[in-house]
């Protein structure tokens, strides 16, 4: 397992433990070797069918650079695992510049801020209120086109087994 997330078995060790916090590379890549999606590696089992989440509560992760961070409003692995949604704050000048491809659909609804989108070769400049759906097939990238933080709303269906690397 170490071998397959670049890491050793004593950090994953203290990882499953909780005395070390893995990137959000690492969490990607072993979410990848379970198949399932990042979300679920937050999730405790229960058997409710209705998820109450208030936001001191609900699972984050941030890149190993604090520019990015991604904060989970869906318990994918019990609550709807037919989809997984998001809110991804970039700081200036951050985002998931390596075009990267999964199974389904995404939708992406600008809060604050300015985000590029690329899919294939083209690029979507959007600004507050704006959105964009897609197929996640289409290599595509996303990040912070402005000189402040953004703030975004994404939808993505199935959830998104891996994270792109940053």
């Amino acid at each position: 397992m170490g071998r397959k997330t670049n890491t050793s078995a004593g950090y994953l060790s203290r990882v499953e433990r909780g005395s070390s916090v893995p990137s959000v590379g690492t969490l990607a890549r072993l979410a990848q070797i379970f198949g399932c999606s990042l979300s679920s590696l937050f999730s405790e089992g229960n058997d409710h069918d209705r998820y109450f989440f208030q936001k001191s509560q609900r699972p984050s992760v941030v890149s190993k650079d604090g520019r990015t961070s991604i904060e989970f409003l869906t318990d994918v692995l019990d609550g709807n695992p037919l989809m997984e949604i998001a809110i991804v704050t970039f700081e200036s000048g951050s985002g998931f510049s390596e075009k990267h491809t999964h199974p389904g659909e995404a939708t992406i609804f600008v809060l604050e801020g300015k985000v590029e989108v690329e899919l294939d070769e083209e690029k979507y400049a959007l600004s507050p209120e704006d959105s964009i759906s897609f197929e996640t097939k289409v290599p595509h990238s996303l990040g912070n086109s402005g000189a402040s933080r953004a703030r975004i709303l994404v939808a993505t269906s199935p959830p998104n087994p891996r994270l792109p690397e940053k």
